[in-house]
């Protein structure tokens, strides 16, 4: 049966209705999936951003972990380089105070340690009680006349050969009352400053026999008390700089001292043109002469050295402690 042209119409709008409502369902179906994916895609930028600030978080913590264990290992390094210059500056410095008191040993008058050493123990007891009893009774002058250079000298040549540590001790301990009270009085007295000086003598003898027990303590105190004896002849030499006894033993103390050797060659210099210009009693003129020679030779200057004892004993011909050190030089 033929179909009619309505029919036909219908037929054609029914199809188009069709392929419209299929396109739209289509669209929105991509659409759909289009969101789905963006958002996956979304998700997926999100979780790469915090995996990166995770990873960056973690970089940063590792990085501070690194830094602080370098700066740890940094400041134990500096300390142990510190140490190490600590020990090896108090090696040094014992080291050249224990030769400056060997030194103060072999050019002082009293019996030497050795010859006390070879002895019996019953004569040594003897000789050290004798050596107590005297040294208490200079030690009462002292007292009365603390301004007295020739008492406190004579003091602290025989203090050396004491070996009695408490003794040492009460020594010590008495003088520097005396001296502090005594300067505190009268603080431009240059003869107490002077013997305040000896005084850092006699307390480095206490010390060196302190040593033996506990050397870490005892070193560095070492190192303070020569320090505090130079001052106190620089005090002196400051205001009276005409002064030879204060600036022979200066000099002397800064040759053995860490760092002084260069003070040691300026004062023997000006104290062997002093030498030359006053006359110098022999005691103290071979001093000054062996000790500008000695300061010359640590310094490598051996023609100085051999110069300058050649003077002394162009001026001091009897002396045997020059004439040993001018052979000891070609040896």
């Amino acid at each position: 049966m033929a179909i009619n042209v309505k029919e036909q119409v219908m037929v054609l709008v029914g199809f188009a209705v069709g392929l419209v409502v299929g396109f739209l369902i289509h669209y929105a179906w991509k659409e759909r999936e289009a969101n789905a994916e963006k958002k996956a895609i979304e998700k997926l930028k999100q979780q790469n951003e915090d995996l990166k600030s995770a990873l960056e978080s973690e970089r940063s913590r590792a990085k501070s972990v690194q830094e602080k264990f370098e700066e740890k290992m940094d400041e134990l390094v500096r300390q142990l380089h510190s140490k190490d210059s600590e020990l090896s500056n108090l090696q040094v410095e014992v080291k050249s105070l224990k030769e400056k008191m060997e030194e103060l040993n072999r050019t002082k008058p009293s019996p030497s340690v050795a010859k006390l050493e070879e002895k019996k123990p019953e004569e040594r007891g003897a000789e050290q009680k004798a050596l107590v009893d005297e040294l208490k009774d200079l030690l009462t002058l002292i007292e009365k006349s603390p301004s007295d250079r020739t008492l406190m000298r004579s003091f602290a040549d025989k203090v050396w050969n004491l070996k009695d540590v408490a003794v040492l001790k009460e020594f010590v301990e008495r003088l520097k009352k005396l001296y502090t009270d005594s300067l505190t009085a009268d603080a431009d007295n240059l003869d107490l400053l002077f013997n305040e000086g000896l005084v850092c003598a006699v307390e480095l003898t206490y010390l060196q026999q302190k040593m033996k027990e506990d050397p870490m303590t005892y070193g560095p105190k070492m190192g303070e008390v020569a320090l505090k004896a130079k001052n106190c002849f620089d005090k002196v030499i400051s205001k009276n700089p005409n002064d030879n006894d204060a600036l022979l033993v200066r000099a002397w103390w800064c040759l053995y001292s860490p760092g002084e050797i260069k003070q040691a060659e300026t004062d023997f210099v000006e104290l062997v043109k002093r030498a030359k210009e006053q006359n110098f009693e022999q005691s103290v003129g071979e001093r000054v002469f062996l000790g500008a020679a000695m300061t010359y030779q640590k310094l490598g200057k051996k023609e100085e050295a051999k110069k300058t004892v050649e003077e002394g004993m162009n001026l001091y011909p009897h002396s045997e402690s020059l004439r040993k050190f001018y052979n000891k030089l070609f040896e």
